[in-house]
């Protein structure tokens, strides 16, 4: 069985002394100030603890992220000590001042085998393969929704089909619970709308969606700016392809 032997160091010492200032202002007593210095292999005020490394390293953090844990157990310490050193008075050998002061030795017990949480190893499983789904659905979505989309400018029909795509992806960014990717099929939507001559819900979109992408969260991914700005543009140029149409057919209605 292996043993690792180490020392508390930072957190005890540190409330030893919070500890032993109490226990001056009680008692009047001179006690050192220099700690740490005075802490050697021979100090006669021993405290032997012996751990398994797991529950080691959980209590450690506690001592380290917990104030009240760690009075606490200086307090245990303290009392204990108490009794078993009745009597027994230590000087600093730098400064010859009182100590109170507890030497803390851990030896830890190491596992044979790695300890593995099976219960959360299940949890993180069954996440894990629902979100390598998610994406290889919506990778699949993406690559039709474009095919679909590119046929949209030239049959009304795919258009459609490139919007109900568009749901489905949102459906899916929806579950993957990202920003960014909702933001992305927002733009898809807007652009199914768009070939379908919804101009002013495309626009409304668009408007709410450059927002986003020039936003702290929607930066993150320069592309959404460009594509906002690029379904923008294709808005503006059917407005004016429909202008030039309309202006055509008043000239022609004028001539006759």
């Amino acid at each position: 069985m292996n043993i690792l032997l180490l020392m508390i160091w930072t957190p005890i010492i540190f409330l030893t002394h919070q500890i032993s200032c109490s226990t001056e202002s009680a008692t009047n007593v001179n006690i050192c100030s220099c700690i740490v210095n005075a802490v050697n292999e021979t100090y006669a005020r021993k405290i032997i603890i012996k751990l398994d490394a797991l529950l080691f390293s959980i209590i450690s953090c506690e001592l380290k992220n917990s104030q009240i844990f760690r009075s606490k157990v200086l307090s245990n310490f303290y009392a204990f000590s108490k009794k078993r050193f009745v009597g027994q008075r230590t000087i600093c050998p730098l400064c010859q001042r009182l100590l109170f002061l507890q030497y803390v030795k851990v030896y830890l017990h190491l596992p044979t085998r790695n300890i593995i949480d099976y219960k959360w190893y299940d949890r993180i499983k069954i996440l894990v393969h629902e979100r390598c789904e998610l994406e290889n659905a919506m990778a699949w979505l993406s690559t039709l929704g474009g095919a679909f989309a590119a046929l949209g400018d030239y049959f009304t029909d795919y258009a459609e089909k490139a919007g109900l795509i568009s749901m489905q992806q949102f459906s899916l960014a929806l579950r993957l619970g990202d920003p960014l990717t909702i933001c992305r099929c927002k733009i898809y939507l807007a652009m199914s709308l768009l070939q379908r001559g919804y101009h002013r819900k495309a626009k409304k979109m668009i408007r709410e969606l450059y927002k986003f992408s020039i936003g702290s969260e929607g930066s993150k991914d320069f592309r959404l700016k460009n594509m906002c700005l690029a379904v923008w543009n294709r808005l503006k140029y059917e407005k004016s392809k429909k202008a030039i149409t309309s202006g055509s057919h008043k000239a022609n209605f004028t001539s006759e």
